[in-house]
């Protein structure tokens, strides 16, 4: 048998499959809660899980990870330099924030111009920049370089990497090699992420595969892109944020294996948040401008994901005029917290008498995760897990104060309260943990209050299903309309409440529901939107099938503009990654066109890994006729612009990576 094994660590589990790729079957899943400190525990565990029978048929491992995503929204990384050759610092100064760049201060700045058409017009003073790169080379840990135009001709970027790698030996990238979108800010932000993300990636691929190799497993190791594809190893040491979204990305990549739809609506609900993504006609939608995470807009191109804070692990709180607010913030549920920690059941029963004598939630727990000095918390916290008010009455803190959060945000303690998970458990829809730990802290919960315990757990579970109604309806209107609606409007139409008005809204894609949850919400979900609602089988590991049953993909594009000088018709301007050409006429404009990305394409798909590789190339033309025709062809278009995108495609077993 020829046999993959996929990887997925999410924010809650760490998924693994064993894919037979000669039948495409999953032989076995495995499951095991994702340690954020270190995710070599957690994809250890899943390793210790492989029967031992199908560890030699393993013929190549992937894996799609959360950890770049983290160091992003955490900043954590080495220490990057950013170089930006032709750009003006007032232009930082006045839109880098909003972009996630850094001050103008950790920023060097060096003269050269560059046109857009690809013209050098002035060379940089190449002997300041090597005084500059001397003077903070050992106080820097790897560097990136983008210059304006870079993608129309990159030879600036191309000419400081060298002079800095006469320096040092530390990484260096230019932007080019990390995206052809021509804004500037967005390749700045890809390249500075890149290069700090380097070290930290990089050691984590080693760990893995030091733990592949213990087990040994004698296979390559891909990583998905956050496009859902894959890439080797090799290839993605280097480029990092390209797996910005990749446990995402391979959900929605695994839902459209399952599914086998030509059109949906891929819904992934797991314990952290919801993941939505839209498929047509067989392909994914991909977010065009690149990859946002936290404050920073990156040039990778991903899949278009949009991401709801709501999960089986979500807090259920309620707000001082008594709603229910469920997400975004991430607690261990109690039934959970109790199959490991049984003792707090008789703690949550001395809190239920004294429940309506408290406005803050006292139904919550905290235990140690990590460590940190001179803490009194922490040292309460030392033997086991401690409700709230026990840790307030002996640190002599009030139940208000945020030093709980503080150490919560810190990843030294967990936070441990009422969750969706809780509320199944105790409607006997799932039963995994400890089911009479979660009927208590709902007794607890009510009590305090004032619900109704005959109603509240509907209640719920529609707040819930309203939630992922909205998210639906809001990114399937904006996908085609590019605008929003007010809030009041989907809260509105997904109820009954109104005497005169009654939405009817209809999605014409069905639901593709993923992750353990979906089959308590998404049906009734589908049902408000007269659709059907689809739960494959292992749906619960599609993530993890995603990372092994993808394929390598590349998409490249080239435009042809029309070229005016002084109101005279000039030429033909092509671009592509590879730089800027200029033809007298469209035919061979285009002709080059076709040629071109196929060559680029085909080295690209051998740059991760494909051997052999199907290319298509689809024509979009823009162009805009003359109200007149002339006698020369060219002279019929007032303005041509003709964009080309080609994509090219293996899948892994075709790819050649499998057999060495």
């Amino acid at each position: 048998m020829k046999l993959g094994l996929g990887i997925d660590t999410g924010g809650t589990f760490t998924d693994a499959v064993i894919y037979n790729f000669e039948n495409k079957e999953i032989l076995s899943s495995f499951k095991s809660p994702t340690t954020i400190g270190d995710l070599n525990i957690c994809i250890n565990n899943v390793l210790n899980s492989i029967d031992k029978q199908y560890l030699d048929s393993i013929m190549v491992v992937s894996l799609s990870t959360t950890l770049v995503t983290n160091a992003c929204v955490e900043g954590k990384g080495a220490r990057g330099k950013l170089i930006l050759i032709g750009c003006k610092r007032e232009e930082i100064i006045k839109y880098g924030r909003e972009y996630g760049l850094p001050d103008v201060s950790d920023i060097i700045f060096v003269d050269g111009v560059v046109d857009i058409n690809g013209k050098e017009i002035k060379s940089p003073d190449w002997d300041s920049f090597k005084k500059q790169i001397l003077d903070i080379e050992k106080h820097v840990d790897s560097f990136g370089v983008v210059q304006m135009w870079g993608t129309v001709n990159p030879v600036y970027e191309v000419e400081a990497r060298e002079l800095i790698q006469t320096i040092s030996s530390k990484p260096t990238v230019c932007g080019h090699e990390l995206s052809s979108k021509l804004n500037y800010f967005r390749r700045a932000v890809s390249c500075l992420l890149n290069v700090r993300l380097i070290p930290i990636f990089n050691h984590f691929l080693d760990s893995v595969k030091q733990n592949i190799e213990l087990k040994g497993i004698k296979a390559p190791l891909l990583i998905v892109r956050c496009d859902g594809s894959v890439m080797t190893e090799q290839y993605a040491r280097s480029k990092p944020v390209d797996t910005l979204l990749s446990g995402p990305a391979a959900s929605i990549a695994g839902g459209l294996v399952l599914s086998r739809q030509k059109n949906a609506v891929i819904l992934d609900i797991g314990g952290t948040t919801s993941d939505m993504g839209i498929v047509e006609n067989e392909s994914v939608k991909l977010e065009e401008q690149g990859a946002t995470i936290g404050e920073n807009k990156t040039a990778t191109s991903s899949i278009d994901i949009y991401t709801l804070g709501i999960g089986g692990d979500s807090q259920i709180a309620v707000t001082s005029d008594q709603r229910l607010i469920i997400g975004p913030k991430r607690v261990e549920s109690i039934c959970q917290l109790s199959f490991k920690y049984p003792s707090i059941k008789e703690k949550i029963r001395e809190l239920i008498p004294v429940a309506n004598k408290h406005v803050r939630n006292i139904g919550v727990f905290y235990y140690l995760v990590g460590t940190k000095k001179n803490s009194r918390i922490i040292d309460y916290l030392a033997d086991g897990p401690k409700d709230v008010l026990s840790i307030c009455d002996n640190c002599d803190i009030s139940i208000y104060n945020n030093d709980l959060d503080l150490l919560v945000n810190e990843g030294v303690i967990m936070r441990c309260a009422i969750t969706p998970t809780d509320i199944a458990h105790c409607q006997k829809k799932f039963n995994k943990w400890d089911s009479e730990a979660a009927e208590l802290i709902l007794t607890l919960f009510v009590k305090q209050f004032g619900f109704d315990e005959t109603t509240i757990l509907a209640k719920i579970e529609d707040k819930i299903g309203q939630l992922l109604y909205t998210m639906i309806v809001r990114k399937l209107y904006q996908y085609e309309s590019k605008n929003d609606m007010e809030e009041e409007f989907y809260e509105f139409s997904y109820g009954s409440d109104s005497r005169l008005l009654n939405f009817d809204i209809t999605c014409k894609f069905p639901i593709i529901g993923l992750g353990a949850p979906a089959y308590l919400y998404l049906p009734e979900v589908a049902r408000k939107l007269n659709t059907t609602c689809i739960i494959p089988t292992h749906a619960g590991v599609a993530n993890a099938l995603g990372a092994i049953a993808g394929e390598i993909r590349i998409t490249e594009f080239a435009e042809i503009t029309t070229i005016y000088d002084n109101n005279q018709f000039v030429g033909y301007h092509l671009q592509t990654s590879n730089g800027v050409n200029l033809f007298d006429t469209y035919e061979e404009a285009e002709k080059q066109a076709y040629s071109l990305l196929n060559l680029i394409t085909r080295e690209n798909l051998a740059k991760r890994g494909a051997v052999k590789g199907d290319i298509h190339i689809n024509k979009h033309d823009h162009s805009v006729k003359a109200p007149f025709q002339g006698e020369e062809a060219e002279e019929e278009f007032l303005f041509r612009f003709v964009k080309f995108e080609s994509t090219g495609r293996c899948d892994i077993v075709k790819s050649g990576i499998i057999e060495g």
